[in-house]
């Protein structure tokens, strides 16, 4: 009924280039299970883990010497050496295919045969076709000579989303072969659909109507218009949230919601929008032990022209790379093609000073790759004791140095390490973290978070898209609170819309500005079900692609999980009838629902929050339905028939038999007599405990042609 804590979450900064703080390496902090958490945290010693090379110049390699202890490494944290207390507590590990082991002591997190983790990122917002198709071929030459063994690889797309080419990191040829396909565009084809929603993104890209899936357009973007605030404080589900409680939780994030600043981010095409997508790509692997390269494909237009703007971005971006253990790679994709274009400042600097490489005019792009593997073939884990302060973000100066009084023979060897590390404070940490989930949501799966968007529909005098996010009441945090359990959320989320050279955000709502959401159940009730669904409508006012980005955190252990859904809203040209995107939605009544501007969340004893049916799962009596389709039709003029909806139910001998019928669909009615092609969506609902268990039909109809259907079965 209360789910535990996992051990030792991994501390985290803010994303720097929207956020103020510096980087340092990832921290590794402990909790006991079942511990409720206090709102001010201890002081306390932190082992902060920092990935150290050690290279000969001479061996022209960028792997680092194996065979070093503890007892040759020299540690200055703040220009003065550790104390004997903390140098005690100093931990070197080497993470070496070949060679010693360090001084033998070894972390539960990091074995010296961790698997060697590459990120590669194919900005296409940098790149023309000619650049793809080179990216592509070094990719192919990866798959066809083989990973080094130990090493995975990732591969992601960067647009105005961020795109998975690979569906996790992968070591075989033919998952690297398919986001080569991906890259140079023969995997996307211009199938028109009039909504997609809720599918994989390689679902999502496979069908896209952009004339460009990945926009290469890199005109200046227009900032991005935020919805009116909707938020309002909350006062709890099923109980009040104290006052002092409250009032620290609204400090958590501040003035400075995570949509507002993912607003900002996205809002201008220039390397800003780029650096802060690639840091939530790096937060997304934090967790991923020991040290990992990210290869980024761009080119020399990706560029920062002020210093003082590069300076900034340089650091921020350097340390956090650095504080989670990322060496980056830079590639200029246009090769030996780039002509005398002025070579990129910022390329050069975030190879550099995150202790990799930047690699430029060359012919062969797949040599990044083995740059990579090779700095990742040995390292050295030094996990540094830091004293943390209580309540706030804490910077401090860091050198490694090897102790060559003692060990003479180590002169000319030469050490690549971090030289500043931060202590986040909790506050900053979950801010950062949850900018990193509207990112990159898919690789932030706890706790589970779904998304839904529905077709625009009437709504009073206007058009609105509802949008909901559901998380399971199961998967959230439980604990003992006079004598109850208790569970306490935040929430956020937003509606986008993309197209070539803009990305808009047409609403947002959610909790960062009012406060936490407490839950409370009674402590020896039943195991919990249902789940809690957040539901926003967004005023609709053109076709276009739309994303709609959610973000929930578990205040009780810390966790941010996210979702996101797709719908592209289109109104073609149609010669004749169809219904496109058929899907089964339930509302099961157990969920607890909130809509911007109430004070709590309320239950669903309408049965109001649906919720799509993935195929082939079964349905409870219990449950209310609703079957929903987009129609496309030339309209008519006349006593035309129009779709509708009808329920079947099957039988033995493999057909069917009516079951149930529905009404015309008055607003799909009024466009079709209207006489001009239109879309519309239809829909029917079902009452609950109103069809007996058995297999059933709903299917769209139009004279006698079933223009659409979807199976279930009901128990």
């Amino acid at each position: 009924m209360t789910r535990p804590r996992p051990g030792a979450p991994v501390a985290r900064i803010l994303l720097a280039l929207l956020l103020a703080g510096a980087g340092g390496p990832a921290v590794a902090q402990g909790g006991s299970p079942g511990t409720r958490p206090s709102l001010d945290e201890r002081v306390e010693v932190r082992l902060v883990q920092v990935a150290v090379a050690v290279v000969d110049p001479r061996s022209g390699s960028r792997a680092s010497v194996p065979g070093l202890t503890r007892e040759q490494f020299r540690v200055l944290l703040d220009g003065r050496p550790l104390p004997d207390a903390l140098r005690e507590r100093l931990v070197v590990d080497a993470i070496c295919r070949t060679g010693a082991d360090g001084d033998g002591t070894a972390t539960a997190e990091v074995a010296p045969d961790a698997p060697r983790s590459l990120i590669a990122v194919v900005d296409f917002n940098y790149l023309d076709a000619r650049s793809r198709h080179l990216v592509a071929a070094a990719i192919d030459r990866l798959a066809e000579r083989g990973l080094p063994p130990g090493s995975r690889v990732r591969v992601y797309g960067l647009t105005r989303q961020v795109r998975r080419l690979t569906d996790g990191f992968v070591t075989d040829a033919g998952a690297l072969r398919r986001a080569a396909e991906a890259i140079r565009g023969e995997a996307f084809t211009r199938k028109e659909i009039a909504a997609v929603e809720g599918l994989p993104d390689d679902a999502v890209n496979a069908g896209s109507p952009l004339n460009d899936p990945f926009g290469s357009d890199d005109a200046p973007r227009e900032p991005g218009r935020l919805g009116d605030e909707l938020s309002r404080r909350l006062q709890g589900a099923f109980g009040t949230l104290a006052a002092e409680d409250a009032q620290r939780l609204e400090q958590l994030l501040g003035d400075s919601p995570v949509a507002d600043l993912w607003g900002d981010a996205v809002s201008n095409y220039d390397p800003l929008a780029s650096l802060a997508a690639l840091e939530g790509i790096i937060r997304a692997h934090a967790a991923v032990p020991g040290q990992k390269a990210l290869v980024l494909f761009t080119s020399e237009a990706f560029r920062i022209i002020r210093e003082d703007r590069l300076a900034d971005a340089v650091r921020t971006m350097a340390d956090l790379a650095r504080r989670e253990n990322v060496t980056i790679f830079t590639v200029d994709a246009e090769g030996l093609g780039g002509g005398r274009r002025r070579s990129s400042e910022l390329l050069s600097a975030l190879a550099g000073d995150s202790g990799g490489a930047s690699l430029r005019r060359t012919g062969d792009l797949a040599r990044s790759f083995d740059q990579a593997f090779e700095q990742l073939s040995c390292y050295y884990l030094v996990s540094v004791p830091v004293p943390a302060e209580s309540g706030r973000s804490t910077r401090h100066t860091l050198a490694v140095r090897l102790d060559t009084e003692r060990f003479p023979d180590l002169w000319g060897l030469e050490v690549r390490a971090p030289t500043s590390l931060t202590i986040p404070s909790r506050e900053d940490r979950l801010e950062s973290d949850r900018l990193a989930v509207l990112f990159s949501p898919e690789d932030f799966p706890d706790p589970p978070l779904a998304a839904v968007i529905e077709y625009p529909r009437q709504f009073s005098s206007r058009e609105v898209m509802p949008v909901r996010f559901r998380v399971p009441l199961a998967e959230l945090t439980w604990l003992p609170a006079d004598g109850a359990l208790e569970a306490r959320v935040l929430f956020e989320g937003l509606l986008e819309r993309d197209r070539r050279g803009r990305s808009d955000i047409v609403c947002r709502a959610g909790l960062d500005r009012a406060g936490a959401l407490t839950l409370r159940r009674p402590a020896r009730s039943a195991p919990v079900r249902g789940g809690l669904v957040f539901e926003v409508f967004c005023g609709f006012e053109r076709d276009g692609l739309y994303t709609a980005r959610g973000v929930l955190t578990d205040l009780f252990d810390e966790r941010s999980g996210g979702a996101r859904a797709t719908a592209f809203v289109r109104h073609p040209d149609a010669t004749r009838w169809r219904a496109d995107e058929p899907r089964l939605l339930a509302a099961s009544g157990r969920d607890y629902l909130w809509r911007s501007g109430w004070d709590a969340a309320r239950l669903d004893a309408g049965r109001r929050a649906f919720f799509p049916v993935a195929p082939g799962a079964p349905v409870r009596a219990e449950d209310r339905l609703r079957f929903e389709a987009v129609v496309c039709g030339p309209g008519t003029t006349g006593g035309e028939p129009v779709p509708r909806i009808a329920l079947r139910r099957k039988t033995g001998d493999g057909g069917s038999s009516a079951y149930q019928g529905f009404p015309a669909d008055p607003q799909l009615l009024g466009q079709a007599r209207a006489g001009r092609p239109f879309c519309a969506p239809l829909g029917a609902e079902v009452d609950e405990f109103s069809i007996e268990p058995g297999a059933y039909e709903f299917v769209v109809v139009v004279a006698d042609e079933i223009l659409a259907r979807r199976a279930f079965v009901v128990r």
